[in-house]
């Protein structure tokens, strides 16, 4: 932001500022076993700032997933509310942190 007027210089901020959008984040989805966290994530990913999620489950076959619909919840429904106990792991901190 210019200091002067308290605008965005869209040729020095980053896409999202100019947008007025949230940056990307990542995170990681752990399985819990008996209380304690699994030695390995059983998947990573980005939320994008409309809330679109881009997964990566980490298994012997590897596969992506993009969910436009209810991105992270879709991701804590379809995996951690599917009867395994799990947890997300956010590395870039919560929006606007």
């Amino acid at each position: 932001m210019s200091p002067d007027n308290g605008h965005v210089d869209p040729l020095t901020a980053p896409w999202w500022a100019a947008n007025e959008q949230k940056p990307p984040r990542r995170f990681r989805v752990w399985p819990v076993d008996n209380g304690g966290f699994a030695r390995a994530p059983v998947a990573e990913g980005v939320e994008f700032s409309d809330g679109t999620v881009a997964v990566r489950w980490l298994r012997r076959w590897p596969t992506y997933v993009v969910i436009s619909d209810r991105g992270v919840e879709a991701v804590e429904a379809g995996y951690i509310g599917n009867g395994t106990r799990g947890a997300i792991e956010w590395l870039d901190g919560a929006h606007g942190a």
